[in-house]
């Protein structure tokens, strides 16, 4: 082609670029730009404008959320890598009723699994996870593994290689220290227990006396049996084995010698379960311990129900003034937060405000009205769409005025802190506090302080700020479990750690459809090829899930498919490779 003559022109780059520089010179030379007043206004009015967005910045969750996604856990490797103390720093935290200032630290990691619970003795934190591993934080911040464990019968259960026993469903589920003499404590724990003698499964709660002294907290007996639900429940035929987790299995002291334990019901929803002739209410049914809170006598071990009707509930507080919160996972949406009363059934499985999971939005089939809560005691307050409610506390009056009438509840799913404002028994509002991980624990210190364990293995404290200043003093944190000895995991090993902590709950690996779709071979699979209701983003999504698509997807949902309901999973690019890596092992 004759581009000279006959093919198109090009643009004359030198000249448009030469233009350009002389109209900034004609503007920069400008007599009005030199005048001191118009530089003082605009010097004035620039400021104005940073300041404004520096202020709106501040108030706003970005830059905590900046720490907690990316800041906080580059600068954690570091440290490792350098062998040195993980060290964290106060932070001024903004809310609609006043600030505090809040601190995190790791306690755990992926080798660990996911927290399930932490207690205080003496001013030490235990810690449990899930998988039934305990240590302690000493007062002088130094991390110890605890060589205790509660009795789940973990190695029964895996020589009895139940088929599509998904091992992250069995799990430890509370703490709580009942102090019975001057540094000595019965430490109840409550967990799922396996039972091979008849193959089936239990929640149990049983008791360890532990020791406090100098040297930071040892055990001081040997473990003691206090209850377990009945009936023995079967497996599942199929997909999965064992939905532990909805055990519930929150622990509170009611009196000098009772202790009040939520369960939950294991899916016996009565709805027809997979491999029975009948669909078990167990709720409803007075035979049965599941989906009660059970008032459990510590001297004789004498059980009794004191209220039912509950799906999975996740929390349970007494508060000053007697009143016991309990919260739940409904089905879909209908999360609830419920005031408690002796003798009260709070409905389920016959009536929630929540939907089923699949088909997505249809009634639950036992509620006589759609989506109504009919006939039964109503919760205090419904979560909708549900948030993944967890632990609740009703902080110190002492230490956040400003709370006085509110309870903290925490949340999964929506990965915040709530604060439920009360009016008389009633709540008003909850006001969400951004965290940007999931929240599983919460306790009020002796001291005050308000510590929450997360997840994947963070422990946060919430203090006050005192006479308006944040905190100078870094918290720094010596991890001694392990020394050089620390489990070295393959990505699929770490991703199997991760996808427990952060995914499990809503996205099967068996096959079957829950809060999510199942991800059982997901990795080169079409997407939105499983029979799910997924959004209008997927539907629309061509082609398949490929390792990096499906990395990039868990780390970003909403930029790479704009319009997926799916919330953002707060990953680090490393975590969302690992779970990759963990769901290329798993067979479509």
């Amino acid at each position: 082609m004759n581009v000279e003559n006959g093919g198109p022109k090009r643009p004359d780059v030198a000249s448009a670029f030469a233009g350009a520089r002389a109209a900034l010179s004609r503007l920069l030379s400008a007599s009005w730009l030199r005048n001191p007043r118009v530089i003082a206004a605009a010097l004035v009015l620039g400021g104005l404008v940073c300041a404004a967005i520096g202020y709106a910045i501040a108030r706003s969750p970005l830059p905590h959320a900046m720490r907690v996604s990316v800041l906080d856990p580059a600068a954690v490797t570091m440290r490792r890598w350098l062998g040195q103390r993980d060290q964290a720093h106060w932070e001024r935290y903004e809310t609609h009723l006043g600030p505090f200032q809040v601190v995190r630290a790791r306690i755990a990691d992926e080798a660990d699994g996911a927290m399930a619970a932490r207690e205080e003795l003496d001013g030490n934190l235990v810690f449990l996870t899930q998988r039934g591993a305990m240590s302690v934080l000493t007062e002088a911040k130094e991390l110890h593994a605890l060589a205790i464990s509660p009795p789940m019968n973990n190695d029964a259960l895996r020589a009895a290689n139940l088929p599509g026993l998904n091992y992250d469903f069995f799990r430890a589920l509370d703490l709580l220290a009942i102090q019975t003499a001057p540094s000595q404590f019965d430490l109840y724990v409550s967990y799922n227990k396996f039972v091979a003698a008849d193959s089936c499964f239990q929640i149990a709660v049983g008791r360890i006396g532990m020791s406090v002294d100098d040297g930071g907290v040892t055990p001081a007996s040997d473990w003691e049996e206090v209850f377990t639900t009945q009936p023995c429940v079967p497996p599942r035929v199929t997909p999965d084995v064992f939905i532990g987790l909805q055990s519930g299995g929150r622990l509170v002291r009611y009196d000098e010698r009772t202790i009040l334990f939520s369960t939950g019901d294991l899916e016996f929803d009565g709805v027809l379960y997979p491999g029975m002739e009948e669909a078990p209410n167990g709720p409803q049914d007075p035979s049965w311990d599941l989906g009660k809170i059970i008032a459990l006598d510590i001297e004789s071990g004498r059980a009794t129900h004191w209220a039912r009707g509950f799906r999975n509930p996740q929390g349970l507080h007494l508060d000053r003034q007697g009143r016991l919160w309990e919260t739940e996972h409904g089905p879909y949406g209908g999360d609830e937060i419920n005031l408690v009363r002796r003798g009260g059934n709070y409905g389920w499985p016959n009536v929630t405000y929540g939907m089923r999971y699949n088909p997505l939005y249809d009634n639950w089939p036992l509620n006589p009205t759609h989506g109504g809560h009919e006939g039964y005691d109503r919760p205090a307050h419904v979560f909708v769409p549900a948030i993944g409610v967890s632990q609740l506390i009703q902080p110190s009056e002492e230490a956040f005025p400003f709370w006085r009438s509110s309870l903290l509840v925490l949340s999964m799913r929506a990965r915040a802190l709530y604060a439920a404002r009360l009016d008389g028994d009633e709540i008003v509002y909850a006001e969400p506090l951004p965290m940007g991980a999931r929240l599983r624990d919460i306790i009020n210190r002796r001291d005050g302080e308000i510590a929450i364990v997360t997840d994947g293995g963070a422990l946060i404290r919430i203090r006050p700020i005192e006479n308006g200043e944040v905190s100078s003093e870094p918290f720094a944190i010596a991890d001694l479990r392990h020394g050089d000895r620390r489990e070295r995991l393959s990505p699929a090993q770490a991703g199997q750690r991760v996808f427990a902590a952060n995914c499990a709950s809503c996205h099967s690996l068996a096959g079957a459809t829950g809060a999510g779709p199942p991800l059982n071979g997901v990795v080169g699979r079409d997407i939105a090829a499983t029979d799910y209701p997924f959004s209008p983003a997927l539907e629309a999504a061509d082609g398949a899930w490929t390792a990096q698509r499906l990395t990039s997807f868990l780390t970003e949902p909403e930029p790479r498919l704009s319009g997926t309901t799916m919330p953002a999973p707060q990953l680090t690019r490393e975590q969302a490779r690992q779970i990759v890596a963990y769901l290329r092992t798993t067979d479509d």
